[in-house]
């Protein structure tokens, strides 16, 4: 009975031994199967966390961006405008400076002229003083002469305007000009002092009390108070 009794223990402890062995063995393939399990746990948290970070930066990025590209577009309208400004402002300065040019050249060309003018005025008056010359020794021409004395005539002759010398003109016949199809002539008084003071009178116009009654290329008749003045071109 005792050896029975002795391999009944023995087995029970085997199978005891053997069941903690068991349990043993399920313990840590469980405490590995858990581990990897929150091994992979973590890795998908850790994943999802650099996708997260990931997208949150993209999204930062992509607001920086559009906020960058909004501050490009105002700055390159801001610069289309300046250019616009710019353009038209250059604009301006061309014209005045094409303005400028123009009343430079035309300055230039009056400070030409005036030498020209002076040079014609100085000629002018030289041909005034001979003309004055030549009028002031018809004048004393004319008064040398001796009137010619002619025989009484019987015939009785209607009397006729009275005519007065050239010579007792107080004025010149310069020669005429023709404005709007009429023609005038122009006078010089004989005591001008320069040719500005030529006058230009129609037919029906007067000077010193004579009023011009017709006139031709080379003649000019006045008339004033029944007499008659008839100047020849000088």
């Amino acid at each position: 009975m005792m050896p029975a009794k002795n391999n009944t223990k023995r087995f029970l402890i085997w199978v005891i031994f053997l069941l903690l062995f068991l349990v043993i063995i399920f313990l840590t393939l469980f405490f590995i199967k858990k581990q990897s399990h929150i091994s992979e746990y973590e890795n998908n948290i850790n994943a999802r966390l650099k996708y997260l970070e990931s997208v949150q930066q993209k999204n930062v990025k992509e607001n920086e961006f559009s906020q960058l590209k909004n501050k490009f577009i105002a700055l390159e309208n801001n610069f289309s405008e300046q250019l616009l400004t710019i353009s038209s402002l250059n604009k301006e300065v061309q014209t005045i400076v094409s303005q400028l040019q123009g009343e430079n050249i035309r300055l230039k060309a009056l400070e030409n002229l005036l030498p020209v003018l002076k040079e014609n005025q100085q000629q002018y008056e030289t041909q005034l003083d001979i003309l004055r010359s030549q009028i002031t020794t018809i004048s004393e021409m004319k008064k040398q002469e001796k009137p010619v004395v002619k025989p009484a005539q019987t015939k009785v002759v209607q009397s006729a305007p009275q005519k007065v010398p050239q010579s007792k003109a107080s004025f010149a016949f310069i020669g005429t000009e023709y404005r709007g199809g009429e023609i005038f002539a122009a006078v010089l008084p004989k005591n001008a002092l320069s040719l500005s003071q030529i006058e230009l009178i129609g037919v029906g116009g007067g000077i010193h009390g004579w009023t011009l009654s017709k006139v031709s290329n080379n003649n000019a008749q006045f008339t004033a108070k029944g007499r008659t003045l008839t100047l020849r071109a000088e």
